[in-house]
């Protein structure tokens, strides 16, 4: 009862913020009766009153139900849906709940295509049924990690996040985009947003080829990685800079957003 009484007083509170959901992170006892308490409301479609995603329907599953009324990456958000144009193609990698898709989809319309990668078969379901009470029609889920190789890899996973690993204990297959674009026929990305929990540079090699003669923008969240997604972007020809602090790439804290455009682009290639 203490720890649902403490629940209650969290939310009634307003909690909002990356700060929030890393206090749930480490605060495993409070996260578990929070979920119990607001289970029935998290599998249901509910609307989103958020500015960025104001009008959307969203089911939260395991996630943050703050979402639905508070802007929980706002530079983020608001740098993502500021790239998106009528007809562009978006691949959402580490796509969770698909946040991030639902607002590509909205904004890129129904001659836009939107392709959301995810290695939980949890939350690849909860991606098509948000997208299916939305009327997404352009939202394509591709439940698999992406890296560097393809084949298979172990996938280590919680409520809140997951990640590959070694000590993972399920096996999910894995897939390079450059290999995915090339077997598939779909079209490669004008925009990448890629969250992957520490493989962030295993995905843009896995992708070199894309980058190289597509130039797609990159919206990159780090996850102690800083400096090997600030080195592996200066090698494309990108230009960087995280989005919530005046610092170099290299620098910024471990969960900042780093926007990624490329040096010079190609307008033959779009």
């Amino acid at each position: 009862m203490i720890e649902l009484m403490s629940v209650g007083r969290w939310l009634a509170k307003g909690a909002t913020g990356h700060h929030d959901l890393r206090f749930l992170q480490r605060n495993e006892r409070l996260r578990i009766a929070s979920d119990l308490v607001t289970k029935p409301l998290r599998h249901t479609a509910l609307p989103v009153l958020a500015r960025s995603g104001k009008g959307l329907r969203l089911r939260t599953g395991p996630s943050t139900l703050m979402r639905l009324a508070a802007t929980i990456e706002a530079e983020a958000e608001s740098a993502f849906v500021s790239l998106m144009k009528p007809g562009a193609t978006v691949y959402d990698v580490g796509a969770s709940i698909g946040w991030f898709s639902l607002l590509a989809a909205r904004e890129v319309g129904s001659n836009g295509t939107v392709c959301a990668f995810e290695p939980s078969v949890m939350y690849a379901s909860l991606i098509e049924a948000n997208a299916r009470s939305n009327r997404f029609a352009n939202v394509s889920v591709i439940a698999a990690a992406v890296a560097d190789h393809d084949g298979w890899a172990y996938f280590s996973a919680d409520d809140l996040q997951g990640r590959l690993s070694d000590a993972g204990s399920s096996c999910v297959p894995v897939l390079s985009l450059d290999t995915w674009v090339a077997t598939t026929g779909q079209p490669p990305p004008d925009v990448v947003k890629i969250d992957v929990e520490g493989a962030e540079t295993r995905v843009l090699r896995g992708m070199s080829e894309i980058i190289r003669s597509r130039h797609p923008t990159l919206l990159i969240e780090l996850h102690d990685t800083a400096s090997e997604v600030a080195e592996a972007l200066t090698e494309f020809g990108y230009n960087h800079r995280p989005l919530e602090f005046p610092c170099a790439t290299h620098e910024a804290p471990r969960w900042a957003h780093v926007l990624a455009t490329p040096v010079q682009r190609d307008p033959s290639q779009r």
